[in-house]
């Protein structure tokens, strides 16, 4: 819902529009946009997820991969892929097919790991799964890439994981476009520097909890329950 709320910003749907979920997992987010109104499906490569979709939510999702699925061209309003992205290598042709289901003037909205802040949380985007690390730079050439016009983008600053969220609307056939340039130097100053500076705090909290083992021992032998001296013996027996 966060997700959508978030892109309901910039747009106006209204109830019953046509929402695809390329990657619904346990089709959580598929249960909480009909909650919301609208007519979502999803499809998911995982036939277990697919199962638990319909065990917990009462979602039944397709059960296939995103280039082989048979979806109508122009049928969709919104397509939604949060954290689905990162797993593609020819994401270029997956945002190909996203552009010919999606109707005119409709969006691409996703949800990926981005570099920014992963220092403080690693497990934002550090996985042998992922095939593409992003920002917010890359993944606006990206949208231009596969023929989308970038709206907005969003670093949520309360999620739990280091994210970028990138809205686009579906624009002409994909073209070249002019693509904007990465500060690299920057993000390898924010994950090195970033890195050390954490690994520092976690080795003085370490040295802090290792100093401080006896006293915090000898505390608690204090907080146990003295014996009486019948109850000693009867251990002891």
């Amino acid at each position: 819902k966060t997700h959508l709320q978030w892109c309901l910003r910039y747009l106006s749907y209204g109830k019953g529009a046509k929402i695809l979920d390329i990657g619904a997992g346990h089709g959580g987010a598929v249960k909480a946009f009909r909650d919301l109104g609208f007519s979502a499906e999803g499809l998911e490569l995982d036939p277990n997820l697919c199962a638990a979709a319909k065990d917990r939510f009462g979602v039944t999702l397709t059960p296939v991969d995103v280039m082989a699925a048979d979806i109508p061209a122009q049928s969709n309003d919104l397509i939604y892929s949060s954290h689905v992205h990162e797993h593609f290598d020819n994401w270029q042709e997956v945002n190909q097919r996203l552009w010919t289901w999606l109707k005119p003037g409709g969006c691409l909205l996703v949800v990926v790991p981005t570099y920014r802040l992963s220092a403080l949380n690693g497990r934002g985007f550090i996985n042998v799964f992922h095939n593409s690390i992003f920002t917010r730079t890359s993944l606006d050439n990206m949208f231009k890439l596969g023929g989308f016009i970038p709206q907005a983008f969003h670093y949520p600053k309360s999620h739990s994981k280091a994210e970028v969220w990138g809205l686009a609307v579906k624009g002409g056939p994909p073209e070249k476009h002019p693509l904007s340039r990465d500060n690299a130097y920057l993000i390898w100053l924010e994950l090195y520097c970033g890195t050390i500076v954490i690994e520092a705090i976690y080795r003085i909290i370490e040295g802090i909890a290792r100093l401080t083992a006896p006293l915090r021992h000898r505390l608690r032998q204090r907080q146990l329950p003295h014996q009486t001296n019948s109850e000693a013996k009867k251990d002891n027996i």
